[in-house]
């Protein structure tokens, strides 16, 4: 009688174990506190052109306007990262989620006289891009598209040729 007890008894354990194996998809599991570290929200790093182009007719204050309405639009979870660039781009703010910090930046840029190199800046984003782990990526750039700023710099021409080479 209790050899028969013990097998009902390991049945019944055995049939728990696999309903709470089938169950495990359906269990929640408890957040982490923080939506960015677990890789929830989104990251963006935002470029913006203060080339000597900029300064033409409203092009400035539409690019101020915009990046403004960008960051108003972030969510509590998103992280930005703001680049101005010309010749050489500047990281004016690391990925935060700090909306105060993140229009600072914007509203004390101003244009410069220098030309506008667009793969400089790419390189910058890129980099800052891959600071943001599995958050989901968004990269915007706010210019006047200036077609000078894609003349291909030194750098290009360097990696095409080593690009040639190992095909």
């Amino acid at each position: 009688m209790m050899k028969n007890l013990l097998l009902m008894l390991l049945r019944l354990l055995l049939i728990a174990l696999l309903v709470a194996v089938f169950l495990r998809p359906y269990v929640q599991q408890a957040t982490t506190a923080d939506p960015a570290a677990a890789g929830k929200g989104s990251g963006y790093v935002m470029l913006l052109d203060n080339s000597y182009s900029m300064r033409y007719g409203m092009n400035f204050d539409k690019l101020k306007s915009e990046a403004l309405k960008r960051i108003d639009a972030l969510g509590a979870s998103d992280r930005m990262a703001v680049v101005a660039f010309n010749d050489n781009p500047t990281v004016l703010t690391t990925p935060t989620s700090d909306k105060n910090k993140l229009r600072a930046a914007v509203d004390g840029l101003e244009p410069s006289s220098n030309g506008t190199r667009y793969f400089e800046a790419f390189s910058v984003a890129d980099r800052l891009l891959g600071q943001f782990g599995s958050q989901e990526k968004h990269l915007i750039m706010i210019s006047d598209f200036q077609r000078t700023g894609w003349n291909r710099s030194s750098r290009e021409n360097v990696i095409d040729q080593i690009g040639r080479a190992h095909v």
